[in-house]
């Protein structure tokens, strides 16, 4: 028996939110039930402690994504009127069968973006806390380099407003890089891509 595409992604949606609950209510949170922010907006999971209340959307990758952004863009919206509050997108990747890993790959990719290798130009500034779910698509080894392509996850920090009074987004965007390394994998060249289009088109409707 095949499973569907769309069965798959729905499978790991849902497996994903009960990880994700487990892990909240280890630390503290409660669950709001339903987890409805307007009465037609309903993201996957709305937690409260302290007074301030967190919503999390799931988004599985190659899944339902264009259907997933547009809801994402609809809690944006309404969480205008929802403080305080925070807002994470938790991207899940299919298991992929790979024979390839480059050791320290994540620290290589953060330390670029650190020191300037893309810019993603939304609000007062953007901090990029963690790389993860590498995927080596191409990997050529030649006399003089290593040369690598794939994709990622880069979770990010996105200040509004002043420095001190302002609002912190928690978001992760999926990105795609070139690489050419030493073989001692010292970065030569380093190419980032980042698919920040969801804010982009959000941020073009206001």
């Amino acid at each position: 028996m095949m499973i569907s595409e769309e069965g798959a992604s729905r499978y790991l949606e849902e497996a994903a939110i009960q990880d994700l609950l487990k892990k909240y209510q280890s630390e503290g949170y409660e669950v709001i039930n339903p987890p409805s922010l307007m009465a037609n907006i309903q993201p996957d999971l709305v937690f409260e402690k302290n007074g301030k209340k967190l919503i999390i959307e799931v988004v599985v990758r190659g899944g339902r994504e264009r259907e997933q952004t547009d809801k994402i863009l609809q809690i944006h919206k309404a969480l205008q009127g929802v403080q305080p509050a925070e807002f994470k997108t938790v991207f899940v990747t299919p298991p992929k069968r790979s024979t390839v890993e480059i050791d320290g790959i994540e620290r290589i990719l953060k330390s670029e973006l650190e020191n300037g290798a893309y810019q993603i130009e939304i609000g007062n500034g953007v901090r990029f806390n963690e790389v993860s779910d590498v995927e080596i698509d191409n990997l050529t080894i030649t006399g003089e380099a290593i040369h690598i392509s794939g994709s990622f996850v880069v979770s990010v920090e996105i200040q509004f407003g002043p420095s001190r009074d302002g609002i912190e987004v928690d978001e992760s965007f999926p990105g795609t890089f070139k690489a050419e390394l030493q073989h001692d994998l010292t970065p030569m060249n380093v190419d980032i891509q980042i698919d920040s289009s969801s804010w982009q088109d959000e941020l073009s409707d206001e």
